[in-house]
């Protein structure tokens, strides 16, 4: 049964219109007048009917029978009411043009002529708008649904509070992250500046190893060709200015000298090794690109918050609200 009447929520018990109201006398043409053609600028507006009136029409909507009761207000003093109340009239959404006249007790629904009509052979607590709206400002009614607002007021600002706090929250986290993201580049090129430091060190102990053992054989080198052109000049001397016997002699000394340095040539020669440094990457470093793709992962994670609500007092029992 209760799914053949008209819907309970806000948009069948208020049918909210598209009409846009402006809150100047200026700007909103009289709804009467504009059905017949005139340029009548409104002075009041009727709630329930949602449209202008000019001061003449508004004489007669206070005389007739069907909008005596109408609710009508000054169109400057729209400013001080909301576009929910400043829009809407009892109108039934399952019902075109049905305004609100009935009320099932059974059901607590609203309804219109229309819907008593279809329904009525299974509703038998059917009253009228009047009969059930008596009293309606003093029945505590009202009262409780404004502590039923202040209740829910304080929930969507402890919901509020409790957003702005998780988005300074979220703020830290991610200054914080940055702060460990800046640590972990820190660490890591100090530990790259150690093992530079190191392989600097190896290089130069290599270095002089190498640069040591060259000159020595340079120097050796230099003294064979000093030597040699020592002997070269004897020689000459001993050929120009020596006798014979003086240059026999000195030649069957120098050609075993000369045998020992051509052996000497021949073997450097044949054994000459270069020195060269070089540079073997390390294999764990070449793998780094491979193995490390990522310094760390970034998760979302939600965590269940409860936040105690205080409700009415009626209800003498606190509410717990766990946010997500």
């Amino acid at each position: 049964m209760a799914s053949k009447l008209p819907s309970s929520r806000s948009k069948s018990t208020l049918s909210i219109t598209s009409k846009v109201v402006t809150l100047q006398t200026s700007d909103e043409a009289c709804g009467p007048c504009k059905r017949d053609n005139s340029e009548d600028y409104a002075f009041c507006w009727c709630i329930d009917c949602a449209e202008g009136l000019c001061s003449d029409c508004e004489k007669h909507h206070k005389k007739s029978k069907t909008s005596i009761t109408h609710r009508l207000i000054p169109l400057l003093k729209l400013k001080d009411i909301s576009d929910f109340l400043r829009n809407f009239t009892q109108t039934c959404c399952d019902h075109t043009g049905g305004s609100f006249t009935f009320y099932c007790k059974s059901h607590d629904k609203l309804c219109c002529p229309g819907c008593v009509t279809i329904h009525q052979k299974e509703c038998h607590e059917i009253i009228t708008l009047g009969e059930a709206s008596v009293d309606a400002k003093k029945n505590g009614k009202i009262e409780d649904l404004g502590l039923r607002m202040k209740e829910a007021l304080t929930t969507l600002n402890e919901l509020e509070n409790h957003k702005k706090d998780n988005i300074g929250m979220i703020n830290a986290q991610r200054n914080g992250i940055r702060t460990t993201l800046s640590e972990m580049r820190r660490k890591v090129n100090d530990y790259l500046d150690s093992l530079e430091m190191r392989i600097e060190e190896k290089l130069l102990q290599a270095h002089k190893e190498c640069i040591e053992k060259l000159e020595t054989q340079t120097k050796d080198l230099e003294k064979r060709t000093e030597t040699l052109k020592t002997w070269q000049s004897d020689i000459t001397m001993v050929k120009d200015y020596g006798s014979d016997t003086h240059s026999f002699v000195m030649s069957k000394s120098l050609e075993n000298l000369m045998t020992e340095l051509e052996t000497f040539n021949r073997r450097s020669t044949e054994n000459f090794v270069g020195l060269n440094l070089s540079f073997v990457t390390s294999t764990t470093f070449e793998n780094l690109q491979n193995t490390v793709h990522a310094l760390g992962e970034i998760s979302v994670n939600k965590s269940s918050t409860e936040l105690i609500i205080t409700p009415r007092k009626s209800a003498r029992i606190k509410s717990k609200l766990i946010v997500k």
